[in-house]
């Protein structure tokens, strides 16, 4: 009788248990066709430590983030998209979040450097953004599009030597750079450099042919967000931004200027 009674007992705790799953079954797939936050609060109270708890918190997750996307799209500000990027660091939205930060921070720049250097072709790369070790990088492809009726006078004169070629690209740094301090949106926690490309023909050194034609960083410098802070950008020259600056690159002393295509 004993063993008959255990048998019982064990027959309903499993049919007790079978019916519950199925319960939570249903109310999941009610939840899941509802697809609501709401639903899935209600689900998450009622079902905690369930099969399907949590999935409803991925679900939930997606949903909070997915209308605080909405709202961010609406207003479409910098400091909308960097404020649901903080307070969504792993939300499938980010990186639409960071794309629309990269084309909004690179009008400001064009916008800030527009009236100083009216034809500069300039872009801009957010590396390692919000981490201790972010840069806010501005690339201009030098001399696109110039003329020798360019209103810059180191572009009209003779820049076709290696000489003129640094001067005109450091001179290009200090202007982009007090531009967009004074003028642009950026990130105050980045590291700020400005990268100057151009094209350059890369020759065999053995048959002097040439191999192919990129575009390469010929110069590249950068400025603390300290030295930025320690010092009055209002009102200060060329020279005095190139002495602030740390020179992280430049090919310019390696490369051979060539009238031949």
């Amino acid at each position: 009788m004993k063993k008959y009674f255990t048998a019982l007992f064990i027959l309903l705790y499993i049919s007790v248990i079978i019916s519950s799953c199925a319960t939570i079954s249903s109310e999941w797939e009610k939840a899941k066709s509802i697809n609501t936050i709401d639903a899935y609060n209600a689900f998450i109270e009622n079902h905690r430590g369930t099969l399907f708890a949590d999935s409803a918190i991925i679900r939930l997750q997606y949903l909070n983030s997915k209308e605080e996307w909405e709202e961010t799209l609406s207003i479409n500000t910098i400091d909308a998209y960097d404020a649901f990027i903080v307070k969504n660091p792993v939300t499938i939205f980010k990186d639409s979040a960071l794309n629309k930060l990269q084309y909004l921070y690179s009008k400001s720049v064009q916008d800030a450097v527009s009236n100083t250097l009216p034809i500069a072709k300039l872009d801009v790369d957010l590396v390692n953004l919000y981490t201790n070790k972010s840069e806010f990088v501005i690339f201009e492809h030098i001399l696109e599009e110039h003329s020798s009726e360019d209103p810059d006078p180191i572009v009209r004169g003779d820049y076709n030597t290696l000489e003129k070629l640094e001067e005109l690209v450091k001179s290009r740094c200090s202007k982009i750079l007090s531009a967009v301090i004074t003028k642009a949106t950026f990130p105050k926690e980045c590291i700020l450099s400005v990268e100057m490309r151009h094209g350059v023909r890369l020759i065999d050194p053995v048959t002097r042919q040439k191999i192919r034609d990129e575009a390469k960083t010929l110069f590249k410098v950068n400025i603390s967000k300290e030295t930025i802070k320690k010092h009055d950008w209002s009102n200060i020259s060329n020279d005095e931004v190139m002495k602030l600056w740390s020179v992280k690159e430049n090919i310019i002393p390696k490369l051979i200027i060539t009238t031949e295509y």
